[in-house]
């Protein structure tokens, strides 16, 4: 059975099945979908999501934007 997965290629977010990492049997771009939920859940839990890439720490939150 194939595992489930979400990534991030040079274009888009995907989600879909994989083989094996970094050999998609089956993809569908979700870029709009998971940055949406993303920050859903970030303002429904009152948080941030800290993270680190190439050993550099970043910060994600979501703020109202105002007219």
């Amino acid at each position: 059975m194939a595992d489930y997965h979400v990534g991030c290629g040079l274009s888009a977010i995907y989600a879909g099945s994989i083989i094996k990492p970094g050999v998609w049997k089956t993809k569908s771009p979700v870029t709009d979908e998971a940055i949406g939920a993303a920050a859903q859940f970030l303002l429904s839990n009152k948080q941030a999501f800290i993270f680190s890439i190439n050993g550099k720490r970043y910060r994600m939150e979501v703020t109202e934007e105002k007219e």
